[in-house]
């Protein structure tokens, strides 16, 4: 069954739907893209947050990819 989760990401809140089983993973999938975006905020390399999401996913991204 799915569960309305509210979520807050570089201080805006998302409710996200997810299976009620997922929802641990969704609120630390969540927690690693906002410290993602605000440590590329923080180092001012990027301006804007529709660029410091694109940052954050691809560095996420290389996490998960790189050997």
């Amino acid at each position: 069954m799915n569960e309305a989760v509210s979520i807050e990401i570089m201080g805006e809140q998302f409710t996200i739907k997810c299976p009620s089983d997922q929802k641990a993973n969704l609120i630390k999938a969540a927690k690693m893209v906002h410290e993602a975006m605000k440590k590329i905020s923080d180092q001012g390399t990027a301006f804007g947050v529709n660029r410091i999401a694109v940052m954050a996913a691809l560095n996420i991204c290389l996490l998960y990819t790189s050997p």
